[in-house]
């Protein structure tokens, strides 16, 4: 899901670097890290960062931006927050085009998709399991974790599909071809990953996750 660079339209990378520059003030402005001023949560989240960009490095493809690899921003988002779980994917993102992975023109486009829209998705289904739903254990598991990220990476997906589309990158038929096909090959993994990790960290270190709190899911039961 890395676009490289000359693929897009300058306009096209141009209006996304803007975008991105802009959240990332509003993100910035905000001061998110406040809530990992504590060593022990500093080095958890410079530790997801490391083991995503790992994680990232996996992925299969056949033609320039239409690749696959785990996303894993909703656990980000569970763990974090959107907004360090956008500054964890702009890190991310830095570190893979550093490797040579990403294009540097499309490194706004790259987070963007890749982590600023997975990460508010995210958060969004968090939001409405939190207001809406009973407060229980599995609901925040399947609902936030299963559920949430499979539903991130599609829109992740589809907004890559949106973007190659509408800039004339690739045909749509190429992409119904080439692409397509395969989301259920990602959407179903993705999902199990985070469900599966969420279930370890709450089980074993829910202080990790800021939008889980035992007393209410659990110790209330």
């Amino acid at each position: 899901m890395n676009l490289p660079d000359n693929l897009l339209p300058p306009f096209w990378t141009w209006l996304a670097n803007g975008a991105f520059v802009a959240i990332m003030a509003y993100v910035l402005y905000s001061r998110p890290w406040n809530a990992i001023r504590a060593s022990e949560q500093s080095n958890v989240f410079m530790g997801a960062c490391v083991a995503l960009m790992m994680l990232w490095s996996i992925k299969a493809g056949v033609s320039p931006g239409l690749t696959f690899h785990p996303l894993g921003v909703t656990v980000l988002t569970l763990m974090f927050g959107w907004r360090l779980a956008v500054i964890a994917a702009s890190v991310i993102v830095l570190g893979i085009t550093l490797n040579g992975m990403g294009g540097w023109h499309a490194f706004g486009l790259n987070v963007l998709l890749t982590g600023v829209l997975p990460a508010v998705v995210s958060y969004a289904i968090y939001r409405v399991v939190d207001q809406r739903l009973p407060n229980n254990f599995f609901v925040y598991i399947f609902a936030c974790a299963f559920l949430g990220a499979g539903f991130a990476v599609t829109v992740s997906a589809f907004g890559i599909v949106g973007v190659l589309v509408g800039s004339g990158a690739y045909p749509l038929e190429r992409i119904a071809y080439e692409y397509l096909p395969f989301f259920p090959l990602v959407i179903l993994p993705e999902a199990l990953l985070n469900g599966m990790v969420m279930t370890l960290l709450v089980g074993l270190r829910p202080q990790w996750v800021s939008t889980f709190d035992d007393n209410r899911y659990i110790n209330n039961k």
